[in-house]
């Protein structure tokens, strides 16, 4: 049996020879030797471990159990982000973050959003327990795309604003993650102007014979700071064609509770009761201040899994996921104070449903326009909502929205010769929007139709077509380039009962992008890269036409001028490995963001006001005005003081201002992370620093000063964010391939402390457990 050294967890691909016999561990990480010669060396290879070499009679010594040590930043690790394709991490010219499976058996993240940070390139921001939002050099929310399985994620409504939805995703049916960080249009299209988080889901696997084999894994969880805890089921079954595979996890946690050290400010002192008979809320004093109520929600996922595999030629996945939450209080909203008295009685998300059921179909013909064919049918049934009401207000108004995106991705790749590779593909995608919106009176039951978030019905869709090509003229260097042509289209139609005095709207966008890059691996221990790219963001519904989302007095109208928003980025990076032991990797980037989407007045049909909701409006509308420069750098370093202790650093230090010299928005103060791992199967041991800046006020966004709530006061009265940092402690050990006990106790010294931007505060010491394995 072969396992990481460092997790215990079963290798899968893991190459043996011996004598010129072969074979490979399957998802259980058994091999059969039956037919190796019982004498000489076995040699045994991945592409992400290191390679180990093991004389027949030590192997009996072992009991057959071995155990791999992973490469440092591995140079023929393989990725797929990049191009959609496999490619060795070596000859890409792009930074890609990888993420392995392995990380929740080590460092057991509650969400997806949180496994997401584990990354040097992702700072994540929470408005409430139940979510997260990345933030991505200086790029967040619909500047960014998620994408599962090769499925885009983000719809017609992603917004602006921090987004929640990453939290769909069930982070303990990933095989591994990897996040792009700068401009991904090429390969991805619209959103992807700041980065790309893509998610690969288990798959169903074969065996090797003709024999059906079957096996499953289970994962139990408890959280103490969250008060709660999953339990995550997934079982599958396979032969040499047919593969099966289905699982869920169950999520539910409590009011979280806060660190004990640090700004009285943050305490939670004071709650609101909700009063369904009287109409008068209650403000309870709060008996536990460092509890934060309330925060508390559940959440379930499912996933089920076929995969058929007729010939060597072919093969076909079918997939289905499901995502449900219950309602999660938006705690950021709860927190505001008006006059003295807290603003809401109510403010939540709704259940939160997602669907998604997806196809994909590897044809690989061999001689032909192309060697490889990957095509990609897709359904997503999405749904969310919004509740709120003000203190001692009857009136709960109640916001709905409904999405049915449909999706088609067709990649083609083609080997014209051993050292130059194209790939060409087409994509669509349609969403259609129903949106509505109500208000119900909770001492009369009464309900009465009210604006609702977006126009009662609208359509956006998009087609792309992009080419790129990657040259290796000699060993030392690669070329890579691409092109990507999009064109999008925006419509809807208002209700006569929402006031607005325009029945509707019709945009169509043209966008072109490019990218182009090269890698010089200058000896086994040097690597350069340099790309230069374009990203962009078309309007999408939440642009165009959320007209209700304004003040009294101002209405917002569609502005069918609006054009796509773009950023043009240059980074380079170098990569040092010396060995086995020491590798560092350095990456330097400059983005221009322009054209940006920003709120300005308007003239509607030559006039500057309109009625509307009886009211003369003032008229605003989106324009592209607003222009940003975001810089940075990334630094990693990894070092082997053995094969069995390592250590690991990274650090992210950017700054960014906008065409008026303000900071811009998503860009983060100064982050970082420190590790010393021990592993030595059974054990695994690790200490984990994080660290992060202080961002005073001046380096604030003018919209992150309007909200003094989220942050500390400086001398002089104006919010800033202080700086903080926690120790983690995490152990596992290894008793069997089904049973692995890990605890950790995080934020040891119970800092009190609020992320930059988010709403929530940060969990105090929290106690964490977990039992997993296999049967």
């Amino acid at each position: 049996m072969v396992t990481d050294a460092a997790t215990g967890r079963s290798l899968e691909g893991v190459v043996i020879t011996s004598a010129g016999a072969v074979t490979q561990s399957d998802s259980r990480g058994k091999a059969s030797l039956s037919h190796f010669p019982e004498e000489g060396e076995l040699l045994f290879t991945h592409p992400s471990y290191q390679s180990l070499r093991i004389a027949w009679q030590n192997l009996i010594q072992m009991k057959f159990r071995v155990s791999l040590v992973e490469t440092p930043l591995s140079l023929e690790e393989v990725v797929i982000s990049v191009s959609r394709s496999e490619q060795l991490r070596s000859a890409v010219y792009h930074k890609v973050e990888r993420l392995p499976a392995g990380l929740l058996e080590r460092r057991h993240p509650p969400t997806t959003a949180d496994l997401a940070g584990f990354s040097g390139e992702v700072f994540i921001q929470k408005s409430q327990q139940g979510g997260g939002s990345p933030m991505i050099r200086g790029f967040s929310a619909n500047r960014l795309l998620l994408v599962l399985d090769g499925v885009r994620m983000n719809n017609a409504i992603y917004r602006s604003g921090n987004l929640q939805n990453i939290v769909a995703v069930d982070a303990n049916m990933l095989e591994t993650t990897e996040i792009l960080p700068g401009p991904g249009s090429v390969a991805y299209g619209s959103d992807a102007m700041g980065g790309v988080v893509s998610f690969y889901t288990c798959k169903p696997k074969l065996s090797t014979s003709g024999d059906w084999v079957s096996g499953g894994t289970y994962r139990l969880r408890a959280f103490s700071a969250e008060r709660g805890g999953s339990l995550h089921l997934r079982g599958g079954a396979g032969n040499n064609q047919w593969g099966f595979l289905v699982g869920g996890t169950w999520s539910g946690f409590g009011d979280l509770r806060m660190g004990r050290h640090g700004p009285a400010e943050y305490l939670r002192n004071a709650y609101v009761v909700p009063s369904l008979f009287t109409g008068r809320d209650s403000v309870i004093p709060n008996s536990q201040p460092r509890v934060q109520r309330p925060t508390a929600y559940q959440q379930a996922n499912l996933m089920a899994k076929v995969r058929f595999k007729p010939s060597p030629q072919l093969e076909i996945h079918l997939g289905g996921h499901f995502s449900g939450t219950s309602d999660v209080p938006r705690y950021d909203r709860l927190i505001i104070y008006r006059k003295g008295r807290l603003r809401y009685g109510e403010w939540y998300y709704g259940p939160q449903q997602w669907t998604l059921i997806t196809a994909n179909i590897d044809y690989r013909p061999g001689k032909s326009l192309f060697d490889r064919v990957n095509i990609i049918p897709a359904f997503q049934n999405y749904s969310e909502s919004r509740h709120d009401r003000n203190i001692d207000d009857p009136l709960l108004f109640n916001r709905k929205e409904k999405l049915s995106i449909f999706s088609l991705t067709a990649d083609f790749y083609k080997a014209l010769g051993r050292d130059l590779q194209i790939n060409y593909g087409l994509e669509g995608a349609t969403n259609e929007v129903v949106s509505r919106g109500w208000s119900t009176h909770l001492l009369t039951g009464a309900k009465e139709a009210a604006t609702p978030r977006y126009p009662s019905l609208s359509h956006y869709s998009h087609v792309a077509g992009y080419f790129s090509s990657h040259w290796n003229p000699f060993e030392q260097l690669s070329l890579e380039g691409g092109i990507r042509a999009t064109l999008t289209h925006a419509e809807g139609a208002f209700s006569p009962e929402s006031g607005f005095p325009d029945s509707g709207f019709s945009q169509y966008n043209r966008a072109l992008n490019g990218s182009l890059g090269a890698v010089w691996r200058h000896s086994p221990d040097w690597r350069f890269r340099v790309l230069a790219s374009t990203g962009f963001r078309a309007p999408n519904i939440d642009d165009m036409a959320k007209v209700f989302d304004s003040a009294p007095g101002n209405v917002i109208v569609p502005n069918p001028a609006l054009k796509p928003e773009y950023a043009r980025n240059v980074e380079t990076g170098i990569f040092y490995g010396a060995g086995k032991k020491l590798s560092a990797e350095a990456t330097f980037f400059l983005t221009r963001l322009s054209g940006a989407m920003v709120r300005r007045p308007f003239l509607y049909q030559g006039r500057d006001s309109i009625p509307y909701n009886g009211i003369m409006s003032r008229v605003e509308a989106l324009v592209n005005a607003e222009a940003a420069t975001m810089a940075g750098t990334v630094l990693t370093v990894v070092y082997h003081f053995s094969p069995q202790l390592r250590t690991e650093h990274s650090l992210t230090a950017m700054t960014g201002e906008d065409s008026d010299g303000f900071p811009v928005r998503h860009v983060p103060p100064l982050y970082g992370a420190s590790s010393l791992a021990f592993s030595k199967n059974p054990w695994f041991t690790a200490l984990t620093l994080h660290y992060n800046g202080k961002l005073p006020s001046s380096r604030l966004a003018p919209d992150e000063r309007e909200k003094p709530w989220l942050y500390l006061p400086d001398a002089s009265g104006n919010p800033y964010a202080p700086a903080w940092m926690t120790i983690d402690l995490h152990a596992a050990y290894d008793f069997s391939p089904a049973f692995k006990l890990s605890a950790g106790i995080e934020n040891l010294t119970n800092r009190r402390f609020r992320p930059y931007s988010s709403g929530i505060v940060a969990p105090g010491t929290s106690l964490v457990l977990s039992l997993c394995g296999k049967f």
